[in-house]
């Protein structure tokens, strides 16, 4: 967020999460920060790293889903890989572990 701020002079908000489970409970504010600054959210926090690209929210349940990408893959520029191994793909709130924390950085478009 430093860096972004410092060096790019784009603001964020932080959203932080005591425990994974916590995420089902921001849906529709995730949603609403892809419709108004289309950019991706970077997630860190207790176990990995992630970068999330963007939610399927349903309004009437509340449920969501989740499109990754982990950025620590390396292999080459091959998308069925990528996706065929899991690196990006479409992930439930079960990916967020109850007993860590994670901090999602939302960048905000500028204006």
């Amino acid at each position: 967020m430093l860096v972004l701020d410092s060096y790019c002079g784009i603001s964020c908000k932080i959203l932080n999460l005591n425990t994974g489970t916590e995420i089902r409970q921001y849906g529709r504010e995730i949603a609403r920060h892809f419709i108004n600054n289309w950019s991706p959210i970077m997630i860190g926090g207790g176990v990995y790293a992630y970068t999330m690209l963007g939610i399927d929210y349903n309004e009437d349940t509340g449920e969501a889903r989740y499109l990754i990408l982990d950025p620590h893959y390396t292999g080459s520029d091959n998308i069925k890989t990528v996706i065929d191994k899991g690196w990006c793909g479409w992930k439930t709130s079960a990916l967020f572990k109850a007993d860590h924390f994670y901090n999602l950085c939302m960048p905000l478009r500028p204006g």
